[in-house]
């Protein structure tokens, strides 16, 4: 009973921390965390009894009974899981994402191993207090010296390696391609309704010349990585950087709730703009984007056996990449085609501005296109 109410006890504590994120996705990664380290501790309890049908116990005046260590993993994963989303959540910081993939590996493996190390000895003072005992340097010493302790240090190192090293490469590649390659789900081609955002920079032949290749290899860096807080909080997936571009879609419901397909590039800018002082003192320019996006059907298929990836065929992509090359010709710094402006509810944070119809390089028929300003 009293293991039940410590259970509780600590969910009911770890709402608020959650909830006062006002953040759903924060909600469910820290959910997914729990259940994932609970299926973790309870496939090592498992193999515990399994290698050694002894109960699991630390020989210090029964310390752990059988009652305890039968919710010892749903007791860790709570607390693993916890500590895990605090950890991951702090280390997503600007300043650390632009960290390389080995030093980012590197450095939550470490943060999270003594961060999960806490956790271990939270339970064991737990447990030791449920005993009728005191934590005592001579317990933790037997604790320490226990080969239970051994097995479950390397179970940390092993789980906490493994899931930081599959975010990181869900981020590298893209959350959702990874997921779906793992799954297989375009591994035959088929068809989805998707929205296409082309964003490009204005002038970049011009800058390059002027920059040098190498300073004007770090400029796109870093604005690409400053388009990643849009991407995120519009729950954009990054199809592709060619050069100065870069390629955002969305299934047709994601883009086009709380217009996510129009959000994305005004946060962007916004983004862009907070950092004007920036790039005029690194680069002597304020990168200006253009951008045009369409809605449409298009194919998706699972490409290549070396290297494979989530490739896109379709009109939808030529029309959105001609309609963004129409911006210079209409004075425009966003276009998009008037099919999507109808799909979209009513957006009265916008202004759309009409154009007489495009014959767009490559199509026989013309396309009305409309322009989108941030009221």
């Amino acid at each position: 009973m009293k293991c039940k109410m410590y259970i509780l006890q600590l969910f009911l504590q770890s709402i608020p921390i959650i909830m006062n994120s006002l953040l759903k996705d924060k909600f469910i990664f820290w959910l997914n965390m729990v259940v994932v380290w609970s299926l973790a501790m309870g496939l090592l309890y498992f193999l515990r009894r399994f290698g050694a049908p002894d109960p699991i116990s630390i020989q210090t005046n029964g310390v752990f009974t059988n009652d305890i260590s039968m919710r010892l993993p749903v007791i860790m994963g709570v607390l693993i899981g916890t500590f895990y989303f605090l950890s991951e959540w702090s280390f997503d910081l600007e300043v650390i994402n632009r960290l390389s993939f080995g030093k980012i590996l590197a450095l939550k493996t470490v943060t999270n191993f003594i961060l999960l190390q806490t956790a271990f000895w939270v339970m064991v003072s737990r447990g030791v207090t449920m005993a009728g005992e005191t934590l005592s340097l001579e317990i933790a010493k037997d604790v320490v010296d226990s080969k239970i302790f051994v097995v479950i240090l390397v179970w940390f190192i092993v789980v906490s390696t493994c899931i930081t090293f599959y975010r990181q490469v869900s981020r590298k590649i893209g959350g959702s391609i990874l997921q779906n390659m793992l799954l297989g789900k375009y591994h035959k081609p088929r068809e989805e309704e998707r929205i296409f955002l082309f964003i490009d920079l204005q002038s970049s032949t011009t800058i390059a010349e002027k920059l040098g290749h190498l300073q004007y290899s770090e400029l796109i860096r870093d604005c690409f990585a400053d388009i990643t807080s849009a991407v995120l909080k519009t729950n954009a997936e990054i199809y592709q950087y060619v050069g100065d571009e870069v390629v955002l879609c969305w299934k047709s419901k994601q883009g086009l709730q709380n217009h996510n397909c129009l959000k994305a590039f005004f946060l962007f800018q916004q983004t862009l703009d907070k950092r004007a002082d920036y790039y005029k003192k690194q680069y002597q320019v304020q990168p200006f984007f253009k951008a045009g996006a369409h809605i449409g059907k298009t194919t998706i298929a699972e490409v290549g056996v070396i290297k494979r990836d989530i490739a896109y065929y379709g009109d939808v992509l030529n029309t959105a990449a001609r309609i963004q090359g129409q911006c210079n010709d209409l004075k425009e710094q966003f276009l998009i085609s008037e099919n999507l402006q109808n799909r979209l509810e009513e957006a009265t944070e916008y202004r759309f501005v009409n154009h007489e119809e495009q014959l767009l390089r490559g199509k026989k028929e013309g396309v009305r296109v409309k322009g989108v300003k941030k009221i």
